[in-house]
Formats: C-alpha cells, sequence, structure tokens
C-alpha cells in the first residue's frame, strides 16, 4: 500500500487530528525530522467531518514542521489543525457521559491500574486508548481524586515502548525507598505494569511527584514467563519485609494459574509459589488477580481473598509466599463489571475496589467507565466465609432531598432503594429498563436478563443508575450486579407494583 503523507507545522501545542468512529483504521507516525514523536493506529476521518479530534503534543516542537505518515492513500487532511488546548468547549456535557463515574475526556479505557493513596490523592491509572473509542493502543491514563468521587483526569502517564505497549498492573508507595529510587522524606511511588511486547515482560516505572513518571532503565524486572503473563499486583508484606508480587500467568494448554513472587526492592524478583486456577476455558483466576487480606466481620479473624478479572474468588491463608485455600470458586459479581481492582494504602484501612464497567457510550467521543467505589469485608454465612460488596458510604454526600413516595419519574442519575413488603414477586420500571424479582427460582431479571438473587427473602436492593449502566447491591453486600443500560441523563418515567416501598435520591452530577 502506498504510504501518504503531509506536512503542517506546530504553531500551537497540539496537534488535532480527525478520528472517525465508523472509519477504516490506519497506522500513522508523526515526525519532526528524524525524530518520532508518535506512533499509533486510529480511525483517521476520511472525507468526512470528524466525530471528534484526539490532541497529539506537539509543544516540544513549537514552531517546527511536522510530518504526518499514514498507511494509505486515500486520506483527506483538511480537517487537521493545530490547537492551544487539547480539549474542546463542550467536553463532559455528552449525553452519555456518566455523571457518578470515572470516564475518561476522551478515548477508550477498560482495567483500572495503580489504585494508590499518594501524598493526599487517591491516584486511579487506567487502560487508556487516547486515539480511538475501540479498544488499542494501551497507555496508562491518570486521574487523581480527594475523595475517591469527584475525579480530575491528568495525562498519560505510560506510553507505548520498545518494550511493548502498556497493559495493567498495580502501584505501591515505597514508604522504606527499598527501591532507592527516592529518599525516606520523598518516598517514591513505584508502577509495575506489563510490557505487551514480544515477548510480554514485567517492568516498573516510579515518580517523586504523582505526576511524572520514569521508567526504571533496568526493565523488565521479571522476564517472560509464557505467551500470557501479565497485570503484576504487589503490595509490601510486614511479616516476610518482601514485596510479594501476584500475576497471570496462563500456559499453552489453557491452564490459568497465578504465580507469586518476591524482591526485597521493587527490581530483583524471585519466584516463590503458583497457585492454579481452571483449563480448558473456564474463568478462575484468568488474568488481572488482586489478594487482599480482611477481617471476618464480628470475629476476630482474618482470611485472604485471591480474586481475578471475572470476580470468581478464593478464600484462605498467605504466609507471605504461598497461598492456601479453604474455599474456592466462589461468585463474586454478575454483569458487565469486569477486572476489579482494589487500593494500596487507603488511609482508614478500609478495602475499596473499583472495577471496569462494560457499559457502551454509543456515538461518544469516549467508551466504557469505572464503578462507583465498593467497599469490601467478609462476613460469616451459613454456606461459609464470603466477600461483600457495598457502596461506599461517601457516595451519600450526592444526594439530593429525597423524591415523593408517589413519584412517577426519576432524574438521572439517580439511588434508588426498593424493599418488598413481603416475599411475593416484586416488579418495577425505570424507563426502558423492566426489573422483576421471582422468591420462588430466586431470579432477577432485568429486561431479558437473568441474575441469580437471594433464595427465601424478600426482595430488598439498592441500585445507582447512571447513563450506560446500572450498580445493584442487595443482602448486605452479599449480591452485586453491574447492568449495561444506556439511560440518557435526562428525567425518567417510573413505576413499581404496589407490594414495594420506594425511596429515590436524586444524584449530584460529579463532573466540572
Amino acid at each position: 500500500m502506498k504510504l501518504f503523507s503531509f506536512t503542517v507545522s506546530a504553531a500551537k501545542p497540539w496537534l488535532m487530528l480527525p478520528v472517525d468512529n465508523a472509519g477504516k483504521k490506519v497506522d500513522v507516525t508523526i515526525t519532526c525530522g528524524d525524530t518520532v514523536i508518535k506512533t499509533f493506529d486510529m480511525k483517521l476521518a476520511n472525507g468526512k467531518a470528524a466525530d471528534w479530534f484526539t490532541p497529539i503534543p506537539v509543544g516540544a516542537f513549537s514552531g517546527k514542521t511536522l510530518t504526518v505518515s499514514i498507511n494509505d492513500n486515500a486520506v483527506h487532511t483538511q480537517y487537521c489543525y493545530c490547537a492551544a488546548t487539547p480539549w474542546p468547549k463542550d467536553l463532559y456535557k455528552e449525553s452519555l457521559r456518566p455523571r457518578t463515574r470515572f470516564s475518561p475526556a476522551l478515548g477508550w479505557t477498560n482495567d483500572p491500574n495503580g489504585l494508590v493513596f499518594y501524598k493526599g490523592e487517591y491516584h486511579l491509572f487506567f487502560q487508556h486508548n487516547p486515539y480511538g473509542t475501540d479498544w488499542g493502543n494501551m497507555t496508562w491514563g491518570h486521574a487523581v481524586s480527594k475523595d475517591l468521587i469527584h475525579w480530575k483526569e491528568l495525562g498519560d502517564a505510560l506510553h507505548p515502548d520498545k518494550f511493548g505497549t502498556m497493559f495493567s498492573g498495580s502501584a505501591v508507595v515505597d514508604v522504606n525507598n527499598t527501591s532507592g529510587f527516592g529518599t525516606a522524606e520523598n518516598p517514591p511511588m513505584v508502577l509495575i505494569y506489563t510490557a505487551a511486547g514480544k515477548p510480554f515482560t514485567q517492568c516498573i516505572a516510579y515518580s517523586l511527584n504523582g505526576r511524572t513518571f520514569t521508567k526504571y532503565d533496568g526493565n523488565p524486572v521479571v522476564p517472560n514467563q509464557t505467551n500470557g503473563n501479565r497485570d503484576p499486583k504487589v503490595y509490601w508484606n510486614e511479616k516476610t519485609q518482601l514485596w510479594t508480587m501476584l500475576f497471570y500467568v496462563g500456559h499453552p494448554n489453557q491452564v490459568h494459574t497465578v504465580e507469586f513472587w518476591t524482591s526485597p526492592n521493587l527490581k530483583e524478583w524471585t519466584k516463590a509459589s503458583v497457585y492454579p486456577g481452571d483449563c480448558n476455558g473456564n474463568g478462575f483466576l484468568y488474568e488481572c488477580p488482586d489478594y487482599f487480606e480482611l477481617p471476618v466481620e464480628g470475629t476476630d479473624e482474618t482470611r485472604w481473598v485471591v480474586i481475578a478479572a471475572n470476580a470468581v474468588y478464593a478464600i484462605g491463608k498467605f504466609d507471605g509466599t504461598a497461598f492456601t485455600p479453604e474455599m474456592e470458586r466462589l461468585t463474586g459479581t454478575q454483569g458487565c463489571s469486569y477486572a476489579a481492582q482494589t487500593y494500596f494504602n487507603v488511609p482508614d484501612g478500609r478495602r475499596i475496589m473499583l472495577a471496569w464497567l462494560r457499559a457502551y457510550a454509543p456515538g461518544m467521543r469516549f467508551n466504557q467507565s469505572m464503578s462507583i467505589p465498593h467497599e469490601l469485608g467478609l462476613v460469616k454465612t451459613a454456606d461459609g466465609i464470603r466477600l461483600t460488596r457495598k457502596p461506599m458510604a461517601e457516595l451519600a454526600s450526592l444526594r439530593s432531598e429525597p423524591l415523593p413516595a408517589d413519584a412517577t419519574a426519576l432524574p438521572m442519575p439517580c439511588e434508588l432503594h426498593v424493599v418488598a413488603k413481603d416475599n411475593q414477586s416484586a416488579s418495577f420500571k425505570v424507563g426502558s429498563l423492566s426489573f422483576a424479582i421471582d422468591p420462588a427460582t430466586a431470579k432477577l431479571t432485568v429486561n431479558n436478563r437473568v441474575y441469580d438473587w437471594i433464595p427465601n427473602k424478600p426482595f430488598d436492593a439498592t441500585l445507582y443508575f447512571d447513563t450506560t449502566a446500572v450498580e445493584i447491591f442487595s443482602d448486605d453486600g452479599l449480591v452485586y450486579i453491574a447492568h449495561e443500560a444506556v439511560t440518557p441523563a435526562v428525567e425518567t418515567p417510573f413505576e413499581a407494583s404496589v407490594n414495594l416501598a420506594v425511596t429515590a435520591y436524586p444524584l449530584q452530577s460529579i463532573l466540572p
């Protein structure tokens, strides 16, 4: 295919390239002389108005001539221009922009990465495609928050390099400066991530201010293990005085495993143990693992949880090198929640989790979002110890005054409490969404999707509605469902069966 190229003067700090969400994907390389600025693929608008513009930082090349090369000979370039700011004037005003959950300003997002509290801020890194609303060009996006509710998006933190694109991972605060990247007075934040090249490896980067990041010149710190190894989660173990890494290692015969490795300094790692999951395509321990210790409510006991992307989990004991399960393959979540991760070093000790909601935002210049923050716990049940998820208590700060009990419409976003007066069947509708609970079968049906529910208990649930999904919590956190549903941020018709008691709170937007 003939290579097409054109030149543009970097008169302003951002080169704006037009995106056609439904267009043909092409490879793009931007250079200044012999310097390669960026290489990526995107659906470049071809002879039509752009759905949106992706901004490329070119301020370091101010006044110089840039060359944009494309592996396509039919691309029209009249829509390309340089701008003083990367953001459109109507940013965050889109009809399907989530009002209570984090979503990227532009482009695609999936897994949350590097959840860490550092220097008074909660940091959220996330898998990001800055150049399109579909998956690709994996980069670590970055946002910060003072309260885990209101977010400020910063520039991308980790960009693809010679080792590959930036797949998922975690972050820690190296309080004792074991890595030597900082000082005792100014400990570094260290990111641990998968470089998805040929082959996949595990690498690290560090920051002393939470804003700029330097990749370690000794990368990779863990070499390739198999064709499928990724998503490192790292914690400091006080008992062993070592860092512990858990990451996914898939084997050619489709055996899912996670491996524990240890390190004194985040740079040099030694394999400690292997915990096997499923084979033949089943999902237990498949990618994006996390592990953490929690107290068992009402007791002096604690247990460790090992959980992976589909939220199927195990409970047991961990000695710093190996996990010994007591119960395995326990159901975690249902619906569109995936690849959840928990925060490192929340100041009050709570275990807070964010998940990727696989919820499509059609026609937008962004795609997908995070969940609301969940607080995790362990409780004893008749079936044994189980993991619970509850909406973080601080979300109540978004509530406005409750609606009248006879309200026939709900504003979006909205928090809805629905309680059945007895153990009979119950139903309600929110816009185009129909909810029906059948106690006899312990099933909740949302439109045509059927979810497992709680046997022999009256329907009692809290639902958080936003533009692309509804999150459902019940039974003191034993049931969590995330259901994809497009609900524009306008007043939505509501009706409920007579045996339901309903309380509805309009929720204030977190958007700037």
